[in-house]
């Protein structure tokens, strides 16, 4: 897009200048209103490839942020899915646990029984 607006500026440059020297032939003022036309051209022609530049420039700062969000969403995705997993195995410690403390009561409770059967 930038280098066809610089072609065409290009290309409007030189035809001004061909211009310019083909009205060199008519009379001064009319070649210097033709003169001034074409440069006042080639300005506005240079100052659009200067906007497409910064538009690109722009353009292109946003894909990298996108770019880079997507990754940290790819991350925080990641670090969600470990902590999830995490949860999952510390829900199954504490079930081991319990069923652990249960067989330790009852454990407890035969012992105390058998110690009780024993006493003077």
């Amino acid at each position: 897009m930038i280098a066809g607006i610089r072609s065409a500026t290009d290309e409007l440059s030189h035809t001004a200048v061909s211009l310019t020297r083909e009205m060199g032939q008519l009379d001064g003022s009319a070649a210097r209103a033709s003169g001034t036309a074409a440069a006042s051209a080639a300005a506005t022609l240079d100052a659009l490839t200067r906007q497409a530049g910064d538009c690109l420039a722009q353009i292109r700062s946003v894909a990298a942020a996108t770019a880079e969000q997507s990754q940290t969403g790819a991350s925080l995705a990641g670090n969600i899915e470990q902590v999830a997993a995490m949860v999952e195995d510390t829900q199954r410690a504490v079930g081991q646990t319990v069923g652990a403390v249960r067989r330790i009561d009852t454990l407890s409770a035969t012992l105390k029984h058998s110690v009780d059967r024993f006493r003077l």
